[in-house]
C-alpha cells in the first residue's frame, strides 16, 4: 500500500489538497515478501559474528570459514537485493556517493597491485580481510539505493537493523561467557560488537527525546548499557557526551524550553542506568572497582596511562613506516599492511604489563592513523571525506526533527546523525571498521541519510507554499 512522506510542522491537521498533488516520485510502500526476507537476511549476515581469541585479547577478526560465510550470504543476499527492478529514479546525491566510494575501493585496489610490482607487496588475504568492511559500506549504499528505487519506506530499514543488533550485542556476551568460557575479567575484548554504538544512540533518542518511550528503545538502551559496562570501555563516556549534546539541541529546537516536566521525567528515567548496573553486578560483582582502576589508576611507572601509551607506541611505529619515504606519505602502505608497537616506548609498557611485539594485520586503534598509513595523505583523506559528509549530511536531515509529531518519523530522522556521532566518537581511540558489520551499519546510515533528506525535499517541493507555511502534516497511515 503506498503511503506519503511527511512534511510540514508537527500538526494534527492533513492536507487533501497536497495529497492530490503527491507524485510517484514521493510515494513509499511496503516491501514485498521476497524483498522483505532477502533484506532481513542481509541485516542479519552479521549478527552471530565472532572474534578469534587468545587468553580474551583479540588477535584478528574474520579469519575462520564460518565467518566467510557470513561474509559471503551478505554479499548475495545484498547483490540479491540490487536485483529487484524498478523504473523510479534513485537519489542523485546518493549515487554520487557511491561512485565516490566506488573511486576509493578502486584506489585501494590499484595500490595492492602497485605494491606488488615493486616487490613490497600486502599479502592478498590480509587485503582482502582488511579492505571488505569498506567493500560492505559501498554495499550497503547499492542497497539503500534500490531500496529507494523501490519507494520503499525508510522505517523499513532502520527497524530490522536495531532488531539485529539487540541480537548481536545479546550473542557476543553469550558466546564470550558461555561458548568459549572466557573469565569475567579477560572477556572486554570480546563483548563489544559492532552494534553496540548503533543500539546505544537507539535507546537514547527513544529515552530522553521520545514523549513516551518505546519498549524495544528501552530494551536497546538496557542491553547497549549493560555490555559497555561489562566491557568497562571509556570511550563510552565520550561517545555519551557527545550523543546528549546533540540530543539536548534538537530538544531546545522543538520545545525551546526545557519545561520542568521534561526534566522530572527524564530524570526519574535516569533510574535505568542504575538497574543496568545492579544487573551487571549480578554477573560482575567488582564492576565499580574495575571502572575505578580504569578511570584513574591505570597508569605506568611515569604516571601516563597505559591505554594511552600503547596507542602512542602503535601510531609512532605507523608514522614513521610511512615517514621513510615521501610516496608512502602521499599513498600509504597499503590496505591491511602489517603495523606493531614502536620499540621506544618499550620500557614505558613493560612496567605494567608484558611487551607485545606481535605482527598485527588488523586496523589499529584509530580510523585516522590506520587510513593516513594505509592511503596516504591522498586516499586517506577519502575516508575522512566520507566520515564528514555522512557527519554533514546526518546533521541536515536531523534539523528537520521538529517537523514531525511521528515518533517514527522522528526516529528515521535522527538516527543517522546521532547513530553517526556515536560511531565517530570511537574512532579516536580504535577502528571501528576494522569489524564488517561496522561497514554494512555505516553504508546503510550514510544512505539513509542521503535518501531520507531527498524525499523530504522532493515532497516539501510537491506541496503548495501556502500549506507549507500554515504548518500542515501529511500523516502516514
Amino acid at each position: 500500500m503506498d503511503q506519503t512522506f511527511p512534511v510540514g510542522i508537527n500538526n494534527r491537521r492533513s492536507v487533501p489538497e497536497a495529497q492530490t498533488q503527491k507524485s510517484e516520485q514521493t510515494a513509499v510502500r511496503s516491501m514485498s515478501v521476497p524483498m522483505r526476507v532477502l533484506f532481513w537476511i542481509y541485516t542479519f549476515s552479521f549478527v552471530f559474528d565472532f572474534k578469534s581469541a587468545a587468553k580474551g585479547r583479540v588477535m584478528e577478526t574474520g579469519g575462520s570459514a564460518i565467518q566467510y560465510v557470513f561474509a559471503g550470504v551478505c554479499i548475495i543476499s545484498g547483490i540479491s537485493l540490487c536485483l529487484f527492478f524498478s523504473k523510479n529514479r534513485g537519489s542523485k546525491s546518493l549515487k554520487k556517493m557511491i561512485q565516490f566510494w566506488c573511486f576509493f575501493l578502486l584506489t585501494t585496489l590499484l595500490m595492492f597491485v602497485v605494491h606488488h610490482l615493486n616487490g613490497d607487496g600486502v599479502e592478498a588475504q590480509y587485503y582482502f580481510r582488511a579492505i571488505l568492511p569498506f567493500f560492505f559500506i559501498g554495499l550497503s549504499l547499492f542497497v539503500v539505493q534500490s531500496l529507494y528505487k523501490n519507494r520503499i519506506h525508510p522505517r523499513e530499514i532502520l527497524k530490522p537493523l536495531i532488531i539485529a543488533g539487540i541480537c548481536s550485542s545479546l550473542w557476543t556476551i553469550f558466546y564470550a561467557i558461555r561458548l568459549r568460557g572466557i573469565a569475567i575479567e579477560e572477556m572486554r575484548y570480546q563483548i563489544l560488537g559492532p552494534f553496540t554504538p548503533l543500539i546505544f544512540a537507539f535507546g537514547l533518542i527513544g529515552i530522553f527525546l521520545d514523549r513516551k518511550p518505546r519498549p524495544l528503545a528501552v530494551l536497546a538502551f538496557l542491553i547497549s548499557m549493560m555490555t559497555i559496562l561489562l566491557s568497562i570501555t571509556r570511550s563510552y563516556v565520550i561517545t555519551l557526551v557527545f550523543c546528549m549534546v546533540a540530543l539536548v539541541y534538537f530538544y531546545r529546537m522543538d520545545r525551546k524550553l526545557i519545561s520542568m516536566s521534561y526534566l522530572v521525567q527524564k530524570i526519574l528515567l535516569l533510574l535505568i542506568p542504575f538497574a543496568v548496573l545492579q544487573i551487571t553486578m549480578i554477573v560482575r560483582p567488582q564492576v565499580i572497582l574495575y571502572w575505578e582502576y580504569r578511570l584513574f589508576h591505570r597508569k605506568t611507572g611515569q604516571k601516563q596511562d597505559l591505554t594511552y601509551i600503547t596507542r602512542i607506541a602503535e601510531y609512532s611505529w605507523m608514522w614513521k613506516e610511512i615517514n621513510k619515504d615521501p610516496i608512502y606519505l602521499l599513498f600509504g602502505r597499503g590496505v591491511g599492511r602489517e603495523h606493531r608497537w614502536d620499540t621506544q616506548y618499550r620500557g614505558y609498557i613493560m612496567k605494567r604489563m608484558r611487551w607485545d611485539g606481535s605482527i598485527r594485520h588488523h586496523a589499529g586503534h584509530s580510523v585516522w592513523m590506520y587510513s593516513l598509513y594505509t592511503s596516504g595523505f591522498v586516499f586517506g583523506a577519502m575516508i575522512y571525506l566520507m566520515f564528514v559528509i555522512g557527519l554533514h549530511r546526518g546533521f541536515k536531515l536531523a534539523k528537520l526533527y521538529a517537523r514531525f509529531g511521528d515518533p517514527d518519523t522522528r526516529q528515521v530522522i535522527l538516527l543517522p546523525f546521532i547513530a553517526w556521532l556515536s560511531y565517530l566518537s570511537q574512532t579516536f581511540t580504535a577502528n571501528p571498521i576494522n569489524e564488517r558489520a561496522t561497514g554494512q551499519i555505516l553504508g546503510m546510515l550514510l544512505g539513509t541519510s542521503f535518501w531520507v533528506y531527498d524525499q523530504i525535499k522532493l515532497r516539501d517541493a510537491a506541496v503548495s507554499p501556502p500549506a507549507l507555511r500554515s504548518g500542515m502534516v501529511i500523516d502516514i497511515n
